[in-house]
């Protein structure tokens, strides 16, 4: 096998192993086409393995027909897979390629594409002498990738955060994947370089997975993660059971006794050695793959502590956003509350009011939304638009507001009781890394313990509300009722001395008249009731008096 089969080989690998994961992990339409994508590579894979060992010409024909019957596709299937990456919408033009890929696949079965071949690196056969419509292949072969290329860069450039990130990590592995075909297309136009390079087509796909496990593309890095620790927890306890086993054998010299004891020791090392080692390596790819990575259960106590610690909404969503900076290493968190008509935006330091409309209240109350990033937020939008137009029309409001704020990455509602009380914004890690499975987790149940922790502040802040309502009101009444008393003191001084005036004149003269012995009589009797009416002024003003010190006494 020369270097050339050897990467074909590799071709064939891996993107044999990527294209089977996919098909049993991928839910999208996107993964579909990247599936048929990594198939058409591994036959050109195949083709090329074959090719580097062929010495017969009529086989070798055979080999290079069979392995274009892959390269024919790549470009298109590619080129799909961009436009639906990036949700262009080239209809026409997906249909024009689609209908000259398979003119060429016609014209691979004869001699107008595939002709002659020649004998180089004293090895193995090469295309020669191209053909026309060979040649017309070539052309449309790398325009293609030109023009995707093109619309990812052209859209990377009105993009930020993830997607840009995204566009950048998939149009890097473009160019590594795309630099080893051209180099694979070099000895057909008598530029002999021996084609090392081919071996970046089989790195393509690995590119485009690392691109995925940082940027969520397809979300495997718990799986890659898992699948590489296992397999040096297989290879170091294949080892140690070979070295056992010849060690047993230069003691005890019968087979089976041996293998049995050396089986025994294996699982006993591996009983106590295999989780050290697992815990070892987890924590070595951890900063590889999830460089952000946090302890789940402390992170989620500390959250929640601060959920029962704090009971005004305010103080206690300031503390959770802080924490949520620290934990997800992130700029840019807003805490959104949604209170009758009004959401309440805490932006870092300042605070915000947005009024919005019944009618996008009674949407954004009525429609249930998970978390979700804005990509995932565009797809749920394409899948509405082609299942319930009346829904997608009520999504496209509540995202437009959702994610208005270009900061604005990840969305995570909070409800109770199945209502929208409130969500929360995150912005996108510093790192670049994806929010990963276990975050999604996290803030899931977060958002459970927040919901209640928000209607016992709501509660908290209602009964205090009305507690200071109530006091305001007592002081008031009280108030209200001195000021009467004072009143009725007053008019009561006003009518006793009012009446005890004329009473003391009317009396003065009715000494007067005593003098008369005919009216001395009557003047003693008038002069009784005078007294009688005198001494009720009198109690009269006693109790107001009495009534006046007894408020001073309360007041005091």
């Amino acid at each position: 096998m020369n270097i050339f089969s050897l990467t074909g080989l590799i071709i064939v690998v891996s993107n044999s192993l990527l294209s089977l994961f996919l098909f049993v992990k991928g839910k999208r339409r996107m993964h579909n086409i990247w599936v048929v994508f990594c198939l058409t590579v591994a036959i050109w894979g195949i083709g090329v393995y074959k090719i580097g060992m062929e010495t017969d010409y009529a086989k070798a024909i055979f080999w290079w027909r069979l392995g274009y019957f892959g390269v024919i596709f790549i470009t298109v299937l590619y080129t799909h897979f961009i436009f639906e990456f990036l949700n262009i919408k080239k209809k026409r033009l997906l249909i024009f390629l689609y209908s000259v890929t398979i003119f060429f696949q016609i014209l691979n079965l004869t001699d107008y594409f595939i002709k002659d071949l020649e004998l180089v690196f004293s090895g193995f056969y090469y295309i020669s002498n191209p053909t026309i419509f060979y040649n017309l292949f070539v052309i449309i072969f790398f325009s293609t990738v030109l023009y995707a290329i093109y619309k990812m860069i052209q859209i990377m450039k009105e993009s930020d955060g993830y997607y840009k990130k995204q566009l950048r990590s998939f149009l890097w592995a473009t160019y590594t994947g795309y630099i080893g075909g051209l180099f694979a297309f070099m000895p057909v136009y008598d530029i002999f370089i021996y084609p090392y390079l081919n071996i970046l087509v089989g790195l393509f796909p690995i590119i485009i997975a690392y691109a995925s496990l940082r940027h969520r593309m397809f979300d495997v890095a718990m799986v890659f993660q898992r699948g590489v620790i296992f397999s040096v927890l297989f290879g170091i306890i294949s080892a140690f059971y070979i070295i056992v086993l010849v060690s047993v054998e230069s003691v005890l010299p019968f087979e089976k006794v041996s293998s049995f004891v050396s089986g025994l020791i294996t699982i006993i090392a591996g009983i106590y050695g295999v989780p050290v080692i697992e815990k070892y390596f987890r924590k070595l790819t951890d900063r590889i793959f999830f460089k952000d990575k946090y302890n789940y259960s402390d992170t989620l106590f500390s959250l929640s502590q601060t959920l029962n610690r704090n009971i005004d909404i305010k103080y206690m969503f300031n503390e959770i956003m802080q924490k949520l900076k620290i934990i997800f290493k992130i700029d840019k968190v807003k805490f959104i509350y949604i209170d009758n008509r009004d959401i309440k935006i805490n932006h870092q330091t300042y605070f915000e009011t947005i009024s919005l409309s019944e009618e996008l209240l009674g949407s954004i109350k009525d429609e249930y939304i998970p978390i979700m990033n804005k990509t995932e937020a565009l797809e749920r939008l394409e899948e509405l638009k082609m299942e319930d137009k009346k829904r997608y029309k009520k999504n496209k409001k509540i995202f437009e507001n959702f994610f208005q704020d270009k900061s604005a990455y990840l969305y995570v509602p909070i409800y109770l009781e199945n209502k929208l009380i409130a969500f929360i914004l995150l912005g996108a890690k510093k790192s670049g890394d994806s929010y990963n499975s276990e975050d999604y987790k996290l803030l899931r149940t977060f958002s459970f313990q927040a919901g209640v922790a928000i209607e016992k502040a709501r509660l908290f802040r209602e009964v205090r509300d009305y507690s200071e309502d109530l006091e305001q009101k007592v002081e008031e009444r009280t108030a209200r009722i001195k000021n009467l008393q004072e009143e009725q003191r007053l008019m009561m001084h006003e009518i006793a001395h009012g009446l005890q005036t004329p009473l003391t004149i009317l009396k003065t003269e009715l000494s007067d008249l005593s003098e008369n012995k005919e009216a001395k009589e009557k003047v003693v009797s008038i002069e009784k009731s005078i007294d009688r009416v005198s001494k009720l002024i009198y109690e009269m003003l006693r109790l107001a008096k009495l009534e006046a010190n007894n408020n001073e006494v309360k007041d005091f």
